[in-house]
């Protein structure tokens, strides 16, 4: 079985901590609330600590029903949100590193994955494979029939060719057993070429810090696991899954459904597209398990392993795939793997989402989505980039059993930086949030341009999130923070003719609770 390194919209133990992909690093801003170069964390935000059994309660109001427009009503806040004051004890600033994962580590959750099963290297994709897509271009069959679907084609059909060039015949690649422990990455020229891996990535699967391997002969799940390296700049993490492909909900069709809005009825194909993506979400929404069972069948998982220290944070609706009813995504080919997937097979069901907690607050960083352009400067407030992704344990269960355990981003505590600190009123935190949306807007938009950008502030919880840490930019620190989640979506009435907005995705952004400061990630 192939590991799926291709480019989905998703995402993406007994030990002390997790995995994932490292974010974007920069220092500490200049000036902030919070920390400065020149002094740390400053003494304004410094509390006293509660006294033991003692609580404070972070007010907020019943709900907040808003809606704030700019650039001529083209660009458009809105929120209608039912909201309860938190109730919470000390509220500390903790440092915190990464963590590398140890050989021992690596073998115990292997051995539990694989179950007695023989471990495989992964096999690379074949020149038939990649003909096999490249013949589906060049004869315009499936979503290749249109260009309102998969609008890479052409550079699809140019990395395939490439690809082909490189890649192995079917009849020379050959089963090699794999050895279970860390060393360089099993990755030739030709995958460099189908999955546009970078240069300096490339350069990096030689560093004995991999490990990668098929489960039993059939090759029905894979393993892919990394361990933390300052130098190359890799995080450490571990990933077991059973089957071809987990589609999410919100990642993938949410995002191919907005995508895909103003040609929904352009041609048959584009209306067979929508058909494809509404049974999706139809087998997800109708079809699904009940999500509390999912969620037992995770936890029981984490008791088996021996993880302790993790809390409940969320869950979201998947779609996944057994092995040989869903290609792989080669060259950006997304689209056309899901129009040949079969999804009479395919299982709806849960990834339950596990994270670190302190004073009993999820540890978590939300940003992403679309937008047209980065905030401006002068947008206000301080822009934090912690170098580190937040430890994230994610369970996949459908109905019949449990189909992926991921861990990413493991850590392990430092120190305590401080026992509680204050926060900015919630009132300051509104007025922030309409701030940083109203320097969103496109610059460039046209005057006579009637396009309407809404974002619809859907979801609002707190918790804690990473910054950098004074002066230890591999650390950072986690801080108390509001996590949002927003409907966005844009709409021409003029010339689409419907009044309602169109193309609907997802914008998540992170602020620090004690300035304001968004908090980015990648």
């Amino acid at each position: 079985m192939k590991g799926k390194r291709g480019y989905p919209l998703a995402i993406l133990v007994l030990f002390a901590a997790c995995m994932g992909t490292l974010t974007g690093c920069q220092d500490t801003p200049e000036e902030s609330a919070v920390v400065s170069k020149a002094e740390g964390l400053s003494e304004e935000l410094i509390a006293e600590p509660l006294a033991e059994g003692e609580s404070q309660r972070i007010e907020l109001p019943d709900r907040w029903e808003e809606t704030k427009k700019w650039n001529k009503d083209r660009w458009i806040f809105h929120t209608d949100l039912k909201l309860e004051s938190v109730e919470t004890g000390n509220l500390p600033i903790v440092e915190i590193e990464q963590y590398p994962m140890t050989q021992e580590e690596l073998e115990k959750l292997t051995k539990y994955f694989a179950d007695g099963q023989e471990l495989y290297l992964p096999r690379p994709v074949s020149r038939e494979e990649c003909e096999n897509k490249l013949n589906r271009i060049q004869n315009m069959e499936g979503v290749y029939s249109v260009y309102t679907i998969d609008m890479l084609m052409s550079d699809t059909a140019n990395m395939l060719r490439e690809g082909i060039e490189l890649a192995q015949p079917e009849s020379g690649l050959t089963d090699q057993k794999a050895d279970l422990q860390f060393g360089p990455k099993q990755t030739d020229e030709a995958e460099k070429v189908i999955y546009g891996i970078p240069d300096e990535t490339y350069e990096s699967y030689k560093e004995p810090l991999f490990f990668d391997a098929d489960v039993g002969e059939k090759r029905t799940s894979r393993i892919s696991a990394r361990k933390y390296d300052a130098d190359t700049g890799k995080t450490s993490m571990f990933e077991w899954m059973e089957g071809d492909k987990i589609l999410y909900q919100r990642y993938d069709i949410d995002l191919y459904k907005g995508y895909h809005a103003q040609y929904a009825d352009v041609s048959e194909t584009d209306q067979k597209w929508e058909e494809i993506l509404d049974q999706c979400t139809s087998m997800m929404a109708e079809e699904n398990i009940k999500e509390e069972e999912g969620k037992k069948q995770a936890e029981t998982l984490l008791k088996e392993l021996g993880i302790e220290n993790k809390i409940y944070a969320y869950s979201q609706p998947v779609l996944w795939f057994p092995a040989g009813t869903y290609e792989e995504d080669i060259a950006y080919s997304s689209y056309d793997s899901l129009w040949h997937a079969d999804l009479k097979q395919a299982e709806p069901g849960y990834v339950y989402t596990f994270l670190n907690e302190i004073g009993g607050q999820p540890v978590d960083l939300k940003y992403g989505g679309i937008m047209l352009e980065n905030p401006e400067e002068g947008a206000g407030g301080d822009t934090y980039a912690p170098s580190m992704p937040v430890e994230t344990i994610s369970i996949a269960v459908t109905q019949s059993g449990v189909k992926m355990f991921s861990w990413t981003g493991m850590s392990k505590e430092v120190s305590v930086v401080t026992e509680n600190v204050k926060l900015l009123p919630f009132e300051k935190i509104q007025e922030r949030i309409k701030q940083y949306i109203s320097y969103c807007f496109p610059g460039s938009q046209p005057v006579d341009d009637t396009t309407l950008f809404r974002y619809d502030l859907e979801k609002l919880t707190f918790g804690y999130t990473y910054i950098p840490a004074y002066g230890k930019p591999e650390h950072v620190w986690a801080v108390p923070a509001w996590l949002l989640d927003f409907g966005s979506s844009h709409n021409n009435p003029k010339l689409s003719g419907i009044k309602e907005q169109e193309e609907k995705t997802w914008l998540y952004v992170t602020f620090n609770a004690m300035d304001g400061g968004v908090v980015e990630a990648g």
